[in-house]
């Protein structure tokens, strides 16, 4: 009776268990899809609300850049058609200026070139006596300075060989005396480190054999006699060596000076030279200017005067001809200014159809760019959308998946606790 009663109340637990998980997992399914839900309408709401501002600022961005380009579009246009008419107007102008000045230069051109003809025949007559004149004195000018300057640069030449020379002359003096006196100090170092080293020598044989004193003392006289010798006979042979030392450096010294004179001979007798030329040609350009200065005074008078008699014959064939020229000018002035007037009306029909077809093909550009950036963006938010709504689906597979664990651990409890309650 008692296991009877035992898996009734066991099974019977077993079955209100199994109630209550199935409910919980039902409470909770609800209440996990009701918060789902209220968080997918929060999110939704809220994408609609940055995707409204989104594009609102898209649209601004958009708008602004479209009118900046369209001022900027029909500025440019604008001054493209103005440069443009201008330049043609400008043009018109030159050419009909150009033409009014050609044909009142061929009326007069025969009077130029007959006073040309004269002006020079009597430039030229004038300009060969000046010439032959000149070229005389210019002859005996150059031969006078020529001399002149000769014997000044001779002077100077020979004066500043004088100090060259006696200059380089004491500079070796001092270096052959420097360098005798080094070698003097070298040879005289040497015999006293011999002496030392011999003295030192003799100290130490003298500490350490005692007992040969005698003979030792005789060494060391006779080694003092030997030293004084070679001293002696060193320095003998050091000023022999100084002596041909110093006939060769005296003959080097020689050659170098020589050769140092030619050289500084040739380079000034060069620059006397190169100063003579730019000399002569100084002076020369200076006499030919005042002769053509002369000369161009001469021919200004007589051209101005010449230019004068040819102005009052000429300024009253001018007159005549300008008061026909002028009535012609009007006339044609009148009918270029009602074609450039119709011209004008033209261009300004051919420019507003122009504005109006740029602003269209404009628009449409613009309309397809934002046509363009708002299937990318919708894309974008597409493809953000998805990946949320998938990591929701994962989100509730993943509850699921809680909930069955539960469940299990839920039943593995009861059925411990019935064990439990079995065994006791």
């Amino acid at each position: 009776i008692q296991k009877y009663t035992r898996g009734c109340l066991a099974r019977r637990h077993c079955r209100e268990m199994k109630a209550a998980t199935t409910i919980q997992a039902y409470a909770r399914g609800y209440l996990a899809r009701q918060q789902f839900t209220h968080t997918r309408a929060a999110v939704v709401k809220l994408q609609s609300c940055v995707r409204m501002y989104q594009a609102r600022r898209n649209y601004s961005r958009v708008k602004s850049s479209t009118v900046m380009l369209q001022a900027f579009s029909r500025g440019y246009i604008a001054r493209k058609r103005y440069s443009q008419t201008r330049a043609a107007i400008t043009t018109l102008q030159a050419f009909t200026r150009g033409f009014l000045a050609r044909k009142l230069f061929a009326k007069i051109r025969s009077v130029v070139i007959i006073q040309a003809l004269v002006r020079g025949y009597q430039a030229r007559k004038h300009y060969s006596g000046i010439k032959a004149s000149t070229i005389v004195l210019q002859a005996y000018t150059r031969g006078y300075l020529a001399q002149k300057r000769y014997i000044r640069d001779r002077t100077r030449v020979v004066t500043s060989q004088a100090a060259v020379r006696g200059y380089i002359a004491r500079k070796r003096y001092s270096q052959t005396r420097l360098a005798a006196i080094t070698l003097q100090a070298f040879a005289k170092g040497y015999t006293a480190r011999k002496e030392y080293r011999a003295a030192r020598a003799s100290i130490v044989i003298a500490q350490s054999v005692v007992r040969s004193y005698l003979a030792r003392k005789r060494f060391v006289a006779m080694k003092k006699a030997t030293t004084s010798l070679q001293a002696y006979t060193r320095g003998y042979l050091v000023k022999n060596r100084l002596k041909e030392e110093r006939k060769a450096a005296i003959v080097l010294q020689a050659a170098a000076r020589r050769h140092l004179a030619q050289k500084k001979f040739k380079l000034k007798k060069r620059s006397a030279v190169v100063i003579q030329s730019h000399v002569r040609g100084l002076l020369t350009r200076r006499d030919y200017r005042r002769v053509r200065c002369a000369a161009i005074v001469l021919q200004k008078n007589y051209r101005r005067q010449q230019a004068v008699m040819k102005y009052h014959r000429t300024r009253r064939a001018t007159i005549t001809i300008q008061s026909h020229t002028r009535r012609l000018l009007a006339q044609k002035h009148t009918a270029l200014l009602r074609e450039t007037v119709r011209q004008r009306q033209a261009a300004t029909l051919i420019q507003a159809r122009m504005r109006a077809h740029l602003a269209r093909k404009k628009f449409l550009e613009l309309r397809q760019a934002a046509i363009t950036l708002q299937k990318y963006t919708r894309r974008y938010l597409a493809v953000v959308l998805y990946r949320k709504r998938k990591e929701l689906r994962e989100a509730e597979r993943h509850i699921h998946s809680v909930i069955v664990l539960q469940s299990a651990i839920r039943g593995y409890l009861c059925r411990m606790s019935y064990s439990r309650a079995r065994r006791a």
